[in-house]
């Protein structure tokens, strides 16, 4: 009975070494995801609103935010309302955001980020989210929100649709 108990124990031992492990594995995993995600969020942000280049936007593109975009006129009319906050000065990403492992039975696993940041134009301030997917290596942007009263200014400005004919 002695030696069962002594066998039993050395199991459960084992199970908590190789289960402290593996918490550590996804911590470090975790941690290095967040640093990466938002190196590569920054430089999207600057690269981006810079010099409103939709080439870099869409080079970042992920598929999934690629296969919403289906008129590529969308990506112009949302860079020409961009623009209106004219050149890019500075921004600073707060640390509430991070990345996030999520596994989904039957449809495997995905590392997704998101962070906020708030920018400053030559014409005003503008709150940047950015959510960004990691596919193999690389991080792609999946979502880009800007909000600011000069866009939504500029929005109510352009008529939703066209004026019927009299």
């Amino acid at each position: 009975m002695k030696k069962l108990f002594i066998i039993l124990g050395s199991c459960f031992v084992l199970l908590l070494v190789i289960a402290g492990i593996g918490i550590g594995l996804l911590v470090k995993k975790g941690s290095d995801a967040d640093t990466q995600s938002k190196a590569y969020a920054d430089k999207a942000i600057v690269d981006i609103t810079s010099t409103w280049d939709k080439q870099q936007f869409l080079d970042r593109s992920s598929p999934e935010l690629k296969a919403v975009m289906t008129d590529p006129r969308q990506v112009d009319e949302l860079f020409a309302v961009f623009q209106k906050l004219g050149h890019y000065q500075s921004h600073q990403i707060s640390d509430k955001g991070g990345s996030k492992f999520v596994a989904i039975a039957g449809q495997g696993a995905s590392v997704t980020a998101t962070y906020t940041a708030e920018a400053h134009f030559e014409n005003g301030p503008a709150t940047i989210n950015i959510d960004l997917i990691k596919h193999g290596d690389q991080w792609q942007i999946l979502k880009f929100y800007i909000r600011s009263d000069l866009l939504t200014d500029a929005a109510a400005a352009k008529p939703a649709a066209p004026a019927a004919p009299e």
